[in-house]
């Protein structure tokens, strides 16, 4: 092995408190202790107890400052909230063309003076890049041929296939899709987090040659040195049937809108007969929150972003891990979250479309689907049955085997480092 070092641009990087930043979290430390030299190059966070508190030798973590106000996507109900929400919206849709919730519309600096002294400093030969958000990418293609190295940009998400928060903008959009397009063809390698997000790239941008399989797929998993049975079991066992239910969503949500009203309104007929107390953990986006706040549900609760570890603290007080995915996208991309969710062995009630998600849960018995067009029956029957002990989740490490995080690295090192 070699002395030259791995760069990893990622906006968000444990402990900050997005449960996507804990995919190259993992990556990186396996690197890291596998003997790879690796530097993440991140945003400041002030969060506590976040996973990323490790002292390995190899691993160097440089933070800066992240230059986005987050009132764009954190929704306060306030005068004031709601008012600095439109100011910084119409202030960042004048800024180089951007997309005003692309968080790295700021970074463009950092990339002609903090990172270029970063790669000399580090003998950099291998640039990660991962998003959302996506802009970054584009600048991240500069570094090529300034710094003869190796650029490879790693997909979450989609970029603008899915249209996202740019649907309703349709200028924004064509610009934005211009720039994924030098990306996809300047990039010595595209990652990408599943199949569907492969297809999805190859359908969009079906001009493109992708040869040389500069497109590979690295899934999310469970880090296998965290290990899963990390959650007290107690509370799940001894519980008393006068305590109340507990139903936990940790991260965002991206689930058709009807679906989450069902959902929602499932709750809240649903409360008239059980002591129910279900927590929302995360970002919720202006349109699923105007849901939550015209229902007003009592047993529904926001709470705002935690960290993983946080989420497992939680875990060990809650009966089920609530899961919602889009039915018309990435119907067999396992998210972050899943594998968190995972980690806490808690069964796990998903509104999600046909495809590997759902056939994984119902295979494996790692939860319960909730059919859209009946949810509330559904859950008045989980409800029940939970009341009267059953649907106690028994998942050990050895079930997880083929979700194992390591594996991933093993395929970054492999078909990537080198």
């Amino acid at each position: 092995m070699d002395n030259s070092g791995i760069l990893i641009i990622t906006f968000s990087f444990p402990p900050y408190f997005r449960v996507g930043a804990r995919r190259w979290e993992i990556f990186a430390k396996e690197l890291a202790e596998r003997g790879r030299k690796v530097v993440v190059f991140t945003s400041k966070s002030e969060k506590i107890k976040g996973a990323a508190e490790v002292d390995l030798p190899n691993l160097k973590i440089l933070r800066v400052s992240a230059r986005f106000d987050e009132s764009l996507i954190a929704f306060g109900k306030d005068f004031k909230s709601r008012l600095k929400y439109k100011f910084f919206k119409r202030l960042y849709a004048n800024i180089d063309n951007g997309n005003y919730y692309d968080y790295s519309i700021f970074w463009k600096r950092y990339f002609h003076a903090e990172i270029p002294e970063i790669i000399k400093e580090y003998n950099i030969k291998t640039v990660f890049v991962t998003g959302g958000p996506y802009r970054y990418f584009l600048y991240s293609i500069k570094l090529k041929e300034r710094f003869n190295v190796k650029v490879v940009i790693d997909y979450r998400d989609p970029w603008t296939t899915k249209n996202g928060f740019l649907k309703k903008d349709q200028d924004r959009l064509i610009v934005e899709r211009k720039y994924e397009r030098q990306v996809l063809v300047e990039a010595d390698k595209i990652i990408v987090a599943s199949k569907d997000l492969e297809d999805d790239i190859r359908i969009n941008f079906s001009d493109i040659s992708f040869q040389n399989d500069r497109i590979i797929i690295i899934e999310n998993g469970i880090d296998i040195r965290e290990g899963v049975n990390v959650v007290n079991d107690k509370y799940f066992v001894e519980r008393k049937a006068n305590e109340n239910l507990s139903l936990v969503y940790y991260g965002g949500i991206g689930c058709e809108k009807h679906h989450f009203l069902e959902f929602v309104c499932a709750i809240k007929e649903l409360e008239k007969e059980f002591d129910l107390n279900v927590l929302f953990f995360g970002n919720i986006n202006s349109e699923y929150n105007e849901i939550l706040l015209r229902e007003n549900v009592r047993s529904i609760k926001i709470r705002g972003r935690i960290s993983s570890n946080m989420f497992l603290e939680i875990a060990e007080r809650s009966d089920f891990f609530l899961y919602f995915k889009p039915f018309q996208k990435l119907q067999n991309s396992f998210g972050v979250k899943f594998f968190d969710y995972l980690r806490g062995r808690r069964l796990i009630l998903s509104i999600c479309p046909e495809g590997n998600v759902k056939d994984c849960i119902i295979d494996n018995k790692f939860g319960l689907i909730l059919p859209p067009g009946r949810i509330k029956e559904s859950l008045k029957e989980i409800f029940l049955k939970r009341l009267t002990g059953g649907l106690i989740n028994s998942i050990q490490l050895e079930d997880l085997s083929p979700y194992i995080a390591q594996e991933s690295v093993d395929k970054i090192e492999k078909e990537i480092v080198e």
